[in-house]
């Protein structure tokens, strides 16, 4: 086996415990690289949370290639020497590197092979793909978290740390005292619905202010923010747009107070040293103090701040103003379609001439640079509303949009989610969707305009993989083995039982594999949304 390619990286608030004297010993790995794992909130969420425990200590580790042993960042330790490897799922291709993270740490990928051994840690996982379909990854996990850490890790922490595991004897009996919590489940040993749990205060519960920030690292290594401070300003979604899994698994809508996030970041910026901040929220124009929070962090504070999306209705003269102040120089929205009755069909209510509006509100304010999401295969989609989106986009470069691939589109095949109204649908047959690709290419020839489109076929094993049942995820083991490659996914969906989970329609009177999963929102509720969308065209 390769060693772990050798990469000096220099961080502040690397948390060093002494590994022989501390009981409790958690990996927590991320299934991809460093410079994406180290974007992600969750991680420093986990990181913080876990070692201000005095008896826990924890480490990261993330993916660096199929047959690189994973070493811990900050002892270079492998995972067997834990005792509990906690992995942060975000996004399903990543279940492939998981599997391949546990085979390289010479760990069995098998639950059932690991409950025989009790020298090998427990593996847990949680993050919004668990909250999703745990399903397919139950071979390989031996807990679930679904719902929010803090909720979750104080009662985790005092089973692990009770005598029976420490010393070993009987990981059984862990399992099932763990099974019998709210928002845990555990394969094998939960016996009906479990319930999803969160957070209902965030200005309650602990924040990282300590967070790990990279300093001298290699280029390839830096996270896509750089250094910066990860604020969340608040979590959930107040919109209901069909597609949406976070919309429908993260409710309620909640957020921090003024007086806690100028707490929090005047506490983060003296920890890390930076002078940049991201906002985190999934709905950061509804945040109410957003304005008076920019003007604190821009004008009294002197720091850079970044907004990685928002909904452009939401934009206005000064919002935008405050936004150039702060060195915003791209402006990502998601329009996800460019007609109304698309609109009424995702339910995502966007005036049509207020994108454009706001469009211009930005470019007039300096920002200069626009991103864009698009969907493909939203039910009832056809050329006319292919041609819309190429009209929408030289309407926006109309306004005065200037300079070489000013304007970047960002075009995913929609994936029927679990959880979400559009969990039924059928995805579309591969030669429609590379048909309509073709027809955008063709309609927005610019140089002003950049298209980025999700390879369809990429696309279909993110439907697999979301709507699989225990036996797809037989599968992942067999790509682990063999490379997480596009043609090793081919291969396996020839088969016509693989194709019918992604191509056909489901039945909505039908058991769904993650049906036992309560995210909080009633099944009847989402058929009836779901029944809405043929009614609009009925």
């Amino acid at each position: 086996m390769k060693p772990i390619r050798k990469v000096k990286l220099t961080e502040t608030n690397v948390w060093r415990k002494d590994f022989r004297k501390t009981p409790l010993r958690i990996a927590v790995c991320y299934p991809n690289t460093y410079k994406v794992g180290m974007c992600s909130l969750a991680v420093q969420i986990l990181y913080h949370y876990l070692n201000t425990f005095d008896e826990v200590l924890a480490e990261r580790c993330f993916y660096e290639g199929a047959g690189i042993r994973p070493l811990t960042i900050e002892s270079n330790r492998p995972l067997l020497d834990f005792d509990v490897i906690a992995f942060s799922l975000q996004y399903e291709i990543d279940y492939v590197n998981a599997i391949r993270m546990l085979i390289d740490s010479g760990i069995p990928p098998s639950r059932k092979k690991r409950e025989k051994d009790e020298k090998v840690p427990l593996v847990i996982a949680g993050g919004i793909c668990a909250v999703e379909n745990p399903k397919p990854l139950e071979e390989y996990i031996d807990v679930f978290f679904i719902g929010e850490a803090e909720v979750l890790l104080d009662k985790f922490v005092e089973v692990l740390l009770s005598e029976r595991f420490h010393e070993r004897k009987n990981k059984k009996r862990i399992k099932l005292e763990l099974a019998g919590l709210e928002g845990i489940y555990v394969p094998g040993y939960s016996q009906s619905t479990v319930r999803r749990v969160y957070v209902k205060d965030l200005n309650k519960v602990s924040y990282p202010v300590r967070q790990v920030t990279p300093l001298e690292v290699p280029e390839d290594h830096m996270p896509v923010y750089g250094r910066a401070f990860l604020l969340e300003v608040s979590r959930g979604c107040p919109f209901m747009c069909r597609f949406c899994l976070l919309g429908y698994t993260f409710k309620p809508y909640r957020y921090h107070s003024f007086s806690n996030l100028m707490n929090i970041i005047k506490k983060g910026i003296r920890t890390t040293g930076t002078k940049k901040v991201v906002i985190i929220s999934s709905a950061i124009g509804n945040y109410p103090y957003l304005k008076k929070l920019l003007e604190e962090l821009i004008e009294g504070l002197s720091l850079t701040v970044a907004i990685p999306s928002m909904r452009i209705d939401l934009l206005d003269n000064d919002l935008a103003y405050l936004l150039r102040l702060g060195g915003q120089r791209t402006l990502t929205i998601a329009p996800e379609v460019a007609s109304e009755d698309l609109m009424r069909i995702i339910n995502k209510d966007l005036d049509l001439d207020k994108i454009y509006d706001n469009c211009k509100v930005a470019l007039e304010a300096g920002i200069k640079q626009l991103k864009l999401y698009f969907l493909l295969g939203v039910p009832y989609e056809d050329v006319t509303h292919i041609r819309a989106i190429a009209d929408m986009i030289h309407r926006i470069l109309d306004i005065g949009y200037e300079g070489i691939h000013v304007v970047r589109l960002s075009i995913n095949p929609l994936i029927p989610k679990p959880h979400t109204p559009f969990q039924w649908l059928s995805f579309p047959e591969l030669k429609s969707l590379r048909t309509k690709m073709r027809e955008l290419k063709k309609l927005i020839r610019d140089p002003r305009v950049s298209l980025a489109f999700l390879n369809p076929k990429w696309a279909r094993v993110q439907v697999l993989l979301s709507r699989g049942n225990r036996d797809i995820g037989k599968l992942l083991l067999y790509v682990a083995k063999r490379g997480n490659s596009l043609s090793i996914w081919e291969s396996l969906l020839k088969k016509p039982s693989l194709l019918r989970i992604v191509h056909e329609e489901l039945d909505i009177n039908e058991q769904l594999p993650w049906d036992f999963i309560d995210t909080g929102i009633p099944k009847s509720f989402l058929i009836k949304e779901y029944e809405k969308i043929h009614a609009f065209f009925a």
